[in-house]
């Protein structure tokens, strides 16, 4: 599944997976309350460069993205990319906006600041560990959701 910019929002999606359509709604929030700041949407972009994971039968942390195997030291059992944990955690990158206005329009949103942790490439912003804001992993189908884990049908 391909999700779109119909609102014509300038978010670069970058062919990530991400299935918590609560983290799709929230990543347009934060891009209009960026514009609410005042900022044209032509002067930033926010690029998504990570989504949503799971843990295969060997063990391993990997990406819905391209199955890739996410190195030990980027990723934990409390991952909120994870599917077992209501893939609610996303990362990206923003291009031309101070990290005031970023920390400014995350309030506009349901993401909490205290899941926002600023890395040298990248920003992981995260969801609620609630229910309401949790897929729930046995709502994908496995050849969607890549599960060949514990935790898949």
């Amino acid at each position: 599944m391909r999700w779109t910019d119909a609102l014509g929002l300038r978010i670069d999606w970058g062919n990530i997976v991400l299935n918590n359509a609560k983290v799709i709604a929230n990543l347009y929030r934060l891009n209009q309350a960026i514009i609410d700041q005042g900022k044209s949407n032509e002067d930033f972009t926010l690029r998504i460069t990570g989504g949503d994971r799971f843990i295969d039968s060997q063990g391993n942390f990997v990406s819905l993205t391209d199955f890739s195997i996410i190195p030990p030291s980027e990723t934990n059992l409390r991952s909120e990319h994870l599917i077992k944990n209501g893939a609610r955690g996303v990362d990206l990158t923003v291009s031309r906006i101070t990290r005031q206005e970023f920390s400014s329009a995350l309030r506009n949103t349901d993401f909490l600041r205290s899941n926002t942790k600023a890395y040298a490439d990248h920003t992981h912003i995260a969801l609620p560990n609630l229910p309401k804001f949790k897929i729930d992993p046995d709502s994908l189908p496995a050849d969607l959701s890549g599960r060949k884990d514990l935790y898949g049908p």
